[in-house]
């Protein structure tokens, strides 16, 4: 994943709307370093990744409530399902 994608700040839906335009562009421009490649890899790296979330934000001692999720939380999810096994 890109430093720029890494990098962008989601704050609201239309932030978060440009996060999927750079996260469509980072598999294009560099699909070996995505984990899952197809479409039912990814939705279940997606669904595991929701699941245990919390988990991440609590061993980064993020301060952050999983179950009272904002954009930033959506585009953490989708970041880490890029790469989830």
């Amino acid at each position: 994943m890109n430093d720029k994608l890494n990098d962008f700040k989601v704050t609201d839906r239309q932030t978060f709307i440009k996060f999927l335009d750079l996260l469509r562009k980072d598999f294009l421009d560099d699909p070996e370093s995505w984990e899952n490649k197809t479409l039912p890899d990814f939705l279940e790296a997606l669904r595991a990744y929701t699941e245990d979330i919390q988990g991440y934000y609590d061993n980064t001692k993020q301060n952050i409530n999983a179950d009272r999720p904002d954009w930033s939380t959506f585009t953490d999810i989708f970041k880490g399902a890029t790469i989830y096994e």
